[in-house]
């Protein structure tokens, strides 16, 4: 019997119930679709942020801005739900993706359509204040260090490459 999958964790966190949008396990060639890998960092991200869900063309529905622990949450979901190691991306993992000359949202949209114009939280802390991260914002393309805990921001995960991809 198939594994019952929240396609992208579409819901995610909406009143904190979880009344996802449930099929399948996607086969190899859909979870493909719905990534975008990286050769040379060896890294597989997620095409939607965490909210919206791939229809096999572009992402669905609205990015939800969440909180640190709520992003933290979001990890131990999709590492349930998608398989694999899947996590927060370190500061310059996601500053990787910024695409200094595109239009807001500064990032390849082809790759990854309709990224929120706003911050993305990193997992990396801020060297000066361990209670605050880095975040990534699309819409100017900058980096800021001093994003405490309790501010929203949105999320895309990230894996290392396995050896089967």
């Amino acid at each position: 019997m198939p594994r019952s999958f929240p396609f992208a964790l579409v819901v995610l966190l909406v009143g904190w119930t979880w009344p996802f949008l449930t099929r399948a396990a996607p086969a190899a060639s859909e979870f493909e679709a719905m990534t975008v890998k990286d050769p040379q960092l060896k890294l597989v991200w997620l095409r939607c942020s965490i909210g919206q869900h791939w229809n096999g063309k572009t992402c669905l529905g609205e990015a939800r801005a969440l909180t640190f622990s709520e992003a933290k949450n979001s990890v131990n979901i999709a590492r349930g739900e998608l398989e694999g190691d899947w996590r927060l991306p370190q500061a310059e993992e996601l500053e990787s993706l910024v695409c200094r000359t595109c239009p807001p949202p500064k990032i390849n949209s082809g790759l990854f359509p309709r990224t929120a114009l706003g911050a993305y939280w990193s997992e990396t802390p801020n060297a000066l204040n361990d209670n605050q991260y880095w975040s990534v914002s699309f819409q100017s393309g900058y980096s800021f260090g001093r994003n405490p805990p309790d501010l929203t921001h949105f999320v895309r995960l990230v894996r290392s490459f396995t050896p089967l991809d």
